[in-house]
């Protein structure tokens, strides 16, 4: 499972928003490639990004849905 996989699988499995920091102690990956990761799937569309520069945080997109 890529790392991409696994932080959306926990995103999903835990609802709410999440800082990369909280993500990170769950995903085998230093604090600033689980950025980079959440960052390039909030770019895709694939979660949700709120926040400014610096102190975004991130959720499941499925969550919005329900």
């Amino acid at each position: 499972m890529s790392r991409a996989q696994q932080i959306r699988q926990w995103l999903a499995e835990n609802p709410g928003w999440h800082f990369p920091a909280d993500v990170a102690e769950v995903v085998p990956a230093s604090t600033q490639r689980v950025a980079a990761c959440l960052s390039e799937m909030a770019s895709h569309r694939q979660i949700e990004r709120a926040g400014k520069r610096g102190m975004f945080k991130y959720r499941s997109k499925q969550e919005s849905i329900q």
